[in-house]
């Protein structure tokens, strides 16, 4: 199916050089891929007049580590674990993003998209269910040092891990501070009581630490009501608080999206702590277009529209129609 990704922002600076530091860390990214997701990072702070990060092999090695354990241990689901796990980002205090299905040098596409949501909301602070929370990990002003592993396998085919430090996204506040009238500048201290990583605020402690919202990279097609649910043979649940996902891994509950509406659908994995993920490099469907979410036993999916308006949560194996 084709896939329409539309990046929302203002005109761009030149672009920013990456910094790169010796690149011989046990990471299966290469280093071309790398450069380009440095280079992703360091032009997304550029933006906003945050210093520039630099390429750090340990953070690369325990990226690695968890993308590999992901893989291993738990289907391949995107889960930022918790201060139990030996490797989660949580227990080694570091800022973590997480996605599915993006070859590994395009794994920042998803979360540099949600800049749009960022910049139309007129709360800047970091809060519980944000949907920009990967973004805002991105240009976390205090972040100095990122490293990203990547794993084939899993539901989605790959998983992709980035993980920060100093890491960022505290409850309460902002990536940077802007003065009046002026070029971003500066940023919080990072001297409270990290609650999450990256996209989103985790839970455990670092996440992005964790892991963002949906990534609003789709574009609308057609206009008119919004679309609603015409009928279901999976389980749907209500969007707001919408509960993780809860499977092991195992098992396969194919759910077919029939799109009979006039816009374009976006789908998005809810992950063990009960955030938004982007899978298969923004998965979408366009009118008249019908999906398959190839998700395993417990998993749980929201629908959107491409400007970001839930349609319902969808469990289980069945059919949805969205018109």
């Amino acid at each position: 199916m084709a896939l329409a990704f539309a990046l929302a922002c203002s005109v761009a600076p030149a672009a920013a050089t990456p910094v790169l530091v010796a690149a011989t860390a046990a990471t299966q990214v290469t280093p071309a891929d790398q450069a380009a997701i440095l280079a992703a990072h360091n032009n997304a702070r550029q933006e906003v007049g945050v210093a520039a990060l630099v390429w750090d092999d340990a953070l690369a090695t325990d990226a690695q580590a968890w993308v590999d354990f992901l893989i291993a241990n738990r289907g391949g689901e995107l889960d930022h674990g918790s201060n139990a796990d030996a490797l989660s980002s949580a227990a080694k205090n570091q800022g973590e993003n997480l996605n599915a299905g993006r070859p590994p040098g395009d794994m920042t596409i998803g979360w540099y998209a949600e800049k749009a949501a960022f910049d139309a909301s007129p709360d800047k602070t970091v809060q519980n269910g944000i949907s920009w929370g990967h973004y805002s990990q991105m240009v976390w002003s205090t972040t100095t040092n990122v490293g990203c592993g990547t794993a084939p396998g899993g539901p989605f085919g790959r998983v992709n891990a980035c993980r920060y430090s100093p890491g960022g996204n505290f409850l309460g506040q902002p990536p940077f501070t802007a003065p009046a009238g002026g070029a971003p500048q500066g940023g919080p201290q990072n001297d409270g009581a990290q609650t999450g990583g990256t996209g989103g605020t985790q839970n455990e402690g670092t996440d992005t630490g964790g892991t963002g919202g949906p990534q609003n990279e789709g574009t609308q097609t057609g206009a008119g009501a919004a679309p609603t649910v015409t009928d279901t043979t999976s389980r749907t649940f209500a969007c707001a608080g919408a509960p993780p996902s809860t499977g092991d891994g195992t098992g396969n509950e194919p759910i077919e999206v029939v799109n009979n509406s006039t816009q374009t659908l976006r789908f998005f994995f809810i992950d063990f702590q009960g955030q938004k993920q982007e899978v298969s490099g923004g998965l979408e469907a366009a009118p008249g277009v019908t999906t398959t979410l190839n998700g395993r036993t417990g998993d749980k999916w929201l629908i959107e529209t491409a400007d970001g308006a839930c349609i319902t949560g969808v469990e289980g194996a069945g059919t949805v129609t969205i018109g």
